[in-house]
């Protein structure tokens, strides 16, 4: 029986470390090449699925090859299933924590400061399905429910200098402005997710109050109907980097 173990662990050894590499190459390559276009965001979310699966996989091999200790002990075995159990386990816990960090977040797709007349985008609403624009009176409640502090800032500045104080933090943040307009007090960007690239667009309303200057914003996701809580983290670090 020694000798049979002895010969199996080397072949689970390889095959764990397989497993686990392809994973994470599969898991690696998901996002990219959504963003490249290559695959739909159906097709990505399932490159997803295939690379926990072949994590698992890696981890029952590697179980195996823990349970088959005489033989698991010799050579470079012990170090090849110790990785492939690190790299299993980073596969599985990268997309299993945005998982239910995106069940944790309400169902929502759209954030405003402005639940009464959100502000209007330009430019980028030539790019927007007209649906994921469309705010119901359940998404207001459900707004105000589970994002409460979300709400309008007023800055003690006129708006031509409020609006220059916005393009300054928009490149603090590292946001590409897609179109502004002095005049109007407006200001559009696009931002990216890191990984799938899903995109946000935010739109910023600047409107005089006697010498002060009330900034809205309102960000809505392109990809989806549930953002996993983006939108509200963007309107969050705008508005206190501009309050900084």
């Amino acid at each position: 029986m020694h000798d049979v173990n002895t010969q199996r662990s080397p072949t689970l050894a390889r095959a764990a470390l397989v497993c686990a590499v392809a994973g994470l190459v599969t898991l690696g390559a998901s996002g990219p090449l959504y963003q490249l276009e290559l695959l739909p965001l159906g097709g990505a979310y399932a490159g997803v699925a295939i690379a926990i699966a072949l994590a698992l996989t890696a981890l029952g091999i590697a179980v195996r090859l823990i349970a088959l200790r005489p033989a698991a002990h010799a050579g470079m075995q012990p170090l090849a299933g110790a990785l492939a159990l690190a790299i299993a386990a980073f596969t599985i816990v990268l997309p299993a924590r945005a998982h239910l960090r995106a069940r944790s977040a309400p169902p929502l797709h759209d954030i405003t400061t402005d639940l009464h007349e959100p502000p209007v985008f330009t430019v980028l609403n030539d790019v927007e399905a007209p649906s994921q624009l469309t705010r119901s009176a359940l998404d207001d409640a459900l707004q105000r429910e589970r994002y409460p502090d979300i709400a309008p800032l007023v800055l003690p500045v006129p708006t031509d200098m409020a609006f220059e104080e916005v393009l300054e933090t928009m490149t603090e943040l590292d946001w590409p402005v897609a179109d502004g307009s002095k005049d109007e007090g407006r200001v559009e960007v696009t931002v990216r997710s890191p990984w799938f690239g899903l995109r946000d667009d935010i739109v910023v309303r600047l409107t005089a109050v006697a010498d002060e200057t009330r900034v809205d914003v309102r960000a809505v996701a392109r990809d989806g109907r549930n953002d996993g809580g983006r939108n509200a983290e963007h309107v969050r670090d705008f508005l206190a980097e501009l309050r900084r």
